[in-house]
C-alpha cells in the first residue's frame, strides 16, 4: 500500500514545494515497479487523502495513468475534504465521500471494474465490492 502524503504538484496549497515534476515520477515508478516485482497475486494499493485525489490534481491524474496497475484505492475519508462519520456516506456540510469516490473509479477507470457490480457499488461506502478473481481499477 503507497500511502503518499507529502507535496507531488509545484506550488501545492500555497506552498514553496517546487519538485512536482519528480514527486509524481517517484510515485509513478514506485506503482508500476512494485506491480512488476512483486509475486503474482500481490496487491497494489494507493490510499491517499481524499482531497488529494480531486479531479485536475496531479495525483488524480497520476492515479488515471497507472489505474491497470492498482488492484484497488483506498482514499483517506477521515481527515479531508469528505467527513462520513459526521456528514454521512451521501455527504452534509462537506463533499459526499460516496460521490467522490464512485466519480474517481469510473473517471479512472472509464468504465465499472471487472468483477465490481454496480449494485455493491451504490450500496456500500467503501466503494464495490471485489469479486474473488482479481481486478484492476
Amino acid at each position: 500500500n503507497i500511502d503518499y502524503e507529502y507535496y507531488y504538484e509545484d506550488g501545492q496549497r500555497g506552498s514553496s514545494f517546487a519538485k512536482g515534476t519528480q514527486a509524481q515520477a517517484f510515485l509513478k515508478g514506485l506503482t508500476l515497479g512494485l506491480r512488476e516485482k512483486l509475486p503474482s497475486g500481490s496487491l497494489v494499493t494507493h490510499s491517499p487523502m481524499d482531497i488529494d485525489l480531486a479531479k485536475g490534481t496531479a495525483y488524480h491524474n497520476l492515479v488515471k495513468e497507472v489505474a491497470g496497475s492498482l488492484d484497488f484505492i483506498m482514499p483517506q475519508y477521515y481527515n479531508g475534504i469528505t467527513r462520513p462519520n459526521t456528514d454521512g456516506i451521501n455527504g452534509g456540510v462537506f463533499s459526499s465521500a460516496l460521490a467522490h469516490y464512485k466519480t474517481l473509479v469510473t473517471d479512472c477507470s472509464g468504465t465499472t471494474p471487472r468483477g465490481w457490480s454496480s449494485a455493491s457499488a451504490s450500496a456500500t461506502a467503501g466503494g464495490p465490492r471485489r469479486t474473488a478473481t482479481r481486478s484492476r481499477l
